[in-house]
């Protein structure tokens, strides 16, 4: 079997964890499989059969995401080599652990199956709707705060019988918890073919499939969705999010809808309210966990007449 492929990359001394995951989200959406921050160099891990248009696009995927964080791409100094074996692989089971977002949700890795009654803290989890993942390619454990913010609204905004779509599907994080939390039907759409792997995986294991409410679809645009929906969530990147703005839009099912959008930093916010404004929108609220943001919009006034 061959080696791994890697790029690593020495960040600048003031680079923190959400610094690492941020590039580390930027590199996944271009084809790589994950990555490992210690001691200031995040390793970032290519499939093993990866040639050099994908390490080409991993680059200057990392470079746009320096440019939006407002330092010079080549202060990250990428060095690509090989490796005989991806530590990454098994490393981040020991970080994965149950845990409780919002109110009534639990996010469960697969090798953990048993009773969660209690967590270590002693909080109550009993009740809660348990959401069963096996971490792949696909973006979405719930730890990112983009996920854990989509997560929370997705559970405050839905009620049983409502529609969904999930544009950027991922892992399928949130069509499962749309799903358990009582959504009628859910769409997914995402363009990756790895991540929809995982996505079916993740479906399996929570007692859900294609058959049973759930439509997961291979494809990079909202045009794909047949119908309109009450509730829409979208959670990437500013840069492949915005231009879909309009269509997502579009497919919401009335006044009432709503649009979640998350993967922005914080205190960048107005690239992406400017966005919905123009999509026809109006930004409802924002929120922000570290330095992460989602917002909540739905149809502007002119678009609902």
């Amino acid at each position: 079997m061959s080696d791994w492929r890697t790029l690593s990359l020495n960040l600048p001394e003031t680079a923190d964890d959400e610094l690492a995951a941020y590039l580390t989200h930027a590199a996944v959406e271009a084809g790589a499989l994950g990555g490992q921050l210690e001691e200031g160099r995040l390793t970032l891990y290519l499939p093993r059969d990866a040639d050099e248009a994908l390490a080409r696009a991993v680059r200057q995927s990392l470079g746009e995401s320096a440019r939006t964080l407002g330092f010079a791409s080549n202060a990250l100094r990428v060095a690509d080599r090989r490796l005989a074996d991806a530590p990454w692989a098994t490393a981040w089971k020991d970080r994965f652990k149950s845990f409780a977002v919002g109110r009534r949700l639990l996010i469960r890795p697969e090798w953990e199956r048993g009773p969660a009654s209690t967590a270590s803290a002693g909080e109550d989890w009993a009740g809660r709707v348990t959401i069963w993942l096996t971490p792949g390619q696909g973006f979405g454990t719930g730890h990112h705060e983009t996920t854990r913010l989509a997560l929370e609204w997705l559970e405050e905004e839905l009620a049983p019988g409502m529609t969904v779509l999930d544009f950027g599907s991922g892992s399928a994080i949130l069509t499962i918890a749309a799903r358990q939390l009582g959504a009628a039907r859910v769409v997914a759409i995402e363009c990756d073919r790895d991540a929809n792997q995982n996505a079916r995986e993740n479906l399996a294991l929570n007692g859900l499939s294609t058959a049973g409410g759930v439509e997961l679809i291979e494809a990079d645009t909202p045009e794909r969705a047949a119908g309109r929906f009450d509730l829409i969530v979208c959670n990437m990147l500013p840069r492949h999010a915005l231009a879909h703005f309009g269509a997502l839009a579009a497919r919401l099912a009335g006044p009432r809808s709503r649009l979640i959008y998350g993967g922005y930093l914080a205190d960048e916010k107005g690239e992406p309210a400017q966005a919905l404004i123009e999509a026809g929108l109006t930004p409802l609220c924002f929120r922000a966990d570290g330095e992460w943001g989602a917002c909540l919009a739905g149809p502007s006034a002119e678009t609902e007449s």
